[in-house]
């Protein structure tokens, strides 16, 4: 007998045993997690109807499908965490019919094995505040794909929506729609391998306002993978950045094979390449506009009359095909507002067919109020807002608002510390105006280097309500805590190399960066974290767990010339176990010999944010330059026991450094020494200028 037949068909039929022994399993929210659980490769779970918010791991060896049952309504709330498998074979996960709505920043994350299969099939993604995908550690994923989706209204917490370190070898995405996206790239690799060779292939999808700035792509490979992979962008309409006036790319790759036929590409950025590039124009279609009825809201429809329908590579459609719509006895409709500039109408200009509901909606501006809707001749159809109804014929529509009466509103601010005094208005204005009768709460936001003394009519109160009966006009006075610098972070960028978010002087602001165990400088993570019930924005240092016995650390430096009894204060925390359980805060005058200010023991994780603060001694007072760094002492252990692939998990916030102004004792008057010209002298100036010298004063 032929061994090798024998073993052929040995490993053919052990491929199709998880097909044949695959199986549907009905789940609920209840049953939901053990049954995944205990799935086995292949298997598919058919979701009922309901919301599924306990996390999950990615599988290890095994592909899963996650399937809504038939008419259900799936939502997926919870998040898919790594497995740390380090085995050759890689799981997959395939979603068929769910809506993912995450209302957090992160879909999958973590760290994972291999990845074989990573699916997205006929389902709505919505509100990712960050990445759907962001793998943490090296790997390999072999495919991601999205077929028939709905992607929209994420990225509000920046960073790119697929965001993998594990080197990806193909990328799909097909009649999908995307929109609203307010991050960076589509798919942006951190790994890199220049042998991979990858495919990016991107067919009828429908684009509108996706990434925030002109140095972001769709596909964004940029010098990681080889110079040899392939991007095929076929039929697309592609309209619009999430930002005005920026232009992101479609392709940012460093060589590979560019095939790009038949897409529509309006207001946006282009491939960065130029090699086979066959793509249409609004012009040569006759077009002046694509005409999506209500693209802001997820309205892609295009007529089937439309040059759109049929201007594709094979005579297929551009975009999305779901928005392609037959009409066959039309019945044209439009809706404009008065007056004029009162507010805006949805949708302004469609074709229906005859006998199709209709829903209207009239968004008011500032200063307007919604009255009802009439005909062009002024019949009052109704005073509903939206207004729905069946369409017979064609129909001009008009929504009515009434003026209302507004008045100005000002605020001042007086005082020595004006310049960093907050006052919060509720609700806040529209361009420095109010609507008669609005009762506005003005609030002071304490800070920590402001003091709040009085309002003009001499209360003191932090909170103040007031009834907009015509223009009104107030002043809060505020007066400065003694200090330097400072950083608060409350902004996220830039995150190295930053001066201070408070100055004193324009002259002294500071310097905070975040440096690599070898002196170089990096940049920290931008984080909002929460201990003990307190939340803020901070400063992330992660030194990865090979080079925690030379971790990274953050400096912060200033000058204290003319500066006295000058104190640093500054909170701390940590979330994971890859943190040196002692921690230094230290201070030098040159910034290489550093001496201890204090000192404090993270035990176990933080539960509160941890105060380290201390005054600088006698020496630092005055000095040209002063050095305050936050350091691990590298000897003491870790907090935990974490794994290999782990990152330092130490935050900073908050870093205020105050001090007294040096005062020059000037009991004594000076003595006038000498003039130029001399007294009495009947000379002048060449320039115009009387010198006057006095003597010293220290």
């Amino acid at each position: 007998m032929n061994i090798k037949k024998l073993f052929g068909s040995i490993a053919f039929l052990s491929s199709l045993l998880p097909q044949i022994y695959a199986k549907e399993i009905n789940v609920t929210t209840q049953t939901f997690n053990e049954a995944y659980t205990l799935a086995e490769s292949g298997d598919i779970l058919l979701m009922s109807s309901g919301t599924y918010n306990k996390q999950i791991s990615f599988p290890s060896d095994k592909s899963i499908t996650l399937k809504a049952e038939k008419n259900a309504e799936v939502v997926i709330t919870f998040d898919i965490t790594g497995n740390d498998d380090t085995s050759e074979n890689g799981g997959g996960l395939i979603f068929d019919g769910v809506k993912i709505n995450r209302s957090a920043d992160y879909f999958i994350s973590g760290n994972f094995g291999n990845i074989s299969t990573l699916e997205f099939k006929n389902s709505e993604i919505t509100n990712i505040g960050r990445c759907l995908l962001r793998t943490s550690n090296e790997g390999t994923i072999n495919n991601i794909e999205f077929e028939n989706c709905l992607i929209h209204d994420c990225g509000n917490n920046g960073w790119n929506f697929l965001y993998p370190k594990h080197i990806v070898k193909k990328v799909s995405v097909k009649n999908c729609s995307l929109y609203n996206y307010l991050g960076e790239s589509f798919f942006s690799p951190t790994g890199s391998d220049n042998n991979n060779i990858f495919t990016f292939i991107f067919e009828n999808n429908t684009v509108y306002k996706w990434s925030k700035d002109t140095k972001y792509a769709i596909c964004n490979t940029a010098k990681n993978y080889s110079t040899n992979s392939i991007y095929n962008f076929t039929n697309n309409i592609i309209n619009e950045p999430g930002v005005s006036g920026k232009t992101p790319s479609i392709l940012n790759a460093t060589g590979g094979t560019l095939t790009a036929e038949k897409n529509l590409i309006v207001n946006y950025g282009g491939y960065n390449r130029t090699e086979t590039i066959n793509d249409i124009t609004l012009e040569s279609l006759g077009l002046t506009t694509i005409g999506f009825p209500d693209a802001a809201n997820g309205d892609f429809t295009i007529l089937s009359s439309s040059p759109l329908a049929t201007a594709g590579k094979d005579g297929k459609c551009v975009g999305d095909a779901r928005w392609i719509k037959k009409v066959t006895s039309p019945a044209q409709f439009s809706a404009t507002v008065m007056p004029e500039n009162a507010g805006s109408v949805s949708p302004t200009n469609v074709t229906f067919n005859q006998g199709d509901p209709v829903t209207v909606t009239a968004t008011e501006n500032f200063g307007y109020s919604f009255k009802q809707w009439e005909t062009k001749n002024g019949e009052i159809l109704s005073t509903e807002n939206p207004y729905s109804f069946n369409i017979e014929n064609d129909l001009e529509i008009v929504a009515v608002f009434d003026k209302l009466t507004t008045y100005t509103f000002t605020v001042n601010k007086d005082g020595a510390g004006a310049q960093w005094g907050i006052v919060n208005l509720n609700p806040e204005p529209t361009d420095g105006k109010y609507i008669e009768g609005t009762i506005v709460t003005m609030t002071i936001e304490t800070n920590p280097i402001t003091s709040f003394l009085q309002w003009e009519d001499g209360s003191s109160e932090n909170k103040r309500t007031v009834k907009i009966n015509g223009d009104k006009t107030y002043t809060a006075t505020f007066d400065k805590i003694p200090f330097i610098v400072g950083w608060d972070l409350e902004t996220s960028e830039p995150r190295g190399e930053r001066p201070a978010d408070y100055a004193a002087t324009t002259d002294n602001k500071g310097l905070l960066s975040l440096y690599n165990g070898d002196g170089s400088t990096t940049n920290w993570g931008g984080s909002t974290r929460t201990f003990g019930g307190i939340t803020y924005n901070c400063a992330r240092r992660y030194t990865d767990y090979a080079s925690m016995n030379n971790p990274r650390y953050f400096q912060a430096k200033f000058s204290a010339k003319d500066y006295v009894n000058i104190k640093v204060t500054s909170l701390v925390a940590a979330d994971n176990a890859c943190v040196h359980k002692t921690q230094k805060m230290q201070y030098s005058l040159n910034g290489n010999d550093f001496t201890d200010l204090t000192t404090i023991t993270m035990e176990e994780t933080s539960a509160n944010w941890e105060k380290m603060e201390a005054f600088l001694p006698e020496e630092a007072e005055g000095a040209n330059m002063v050095y305050i760094r936050w350091a691990a002492d590298a000897t003491s252990d870790l907090i935990g026991t974490p794994g290999s692939s782990d990152t330092e998990g130490f935050y900073l916030t908050n870093i205020f450094v105050y001090a007294d102004n040096s005062s020059i004792d000037d009991k004594e008057a000076p003595i006038l020494l000498s003039t130029s010209p001399e007294n009495d002298s009947n000379t002048a100036s060449a320039n115009g200028k009387i010198v006057l010298s006095f003597n010293e004063q220290v």
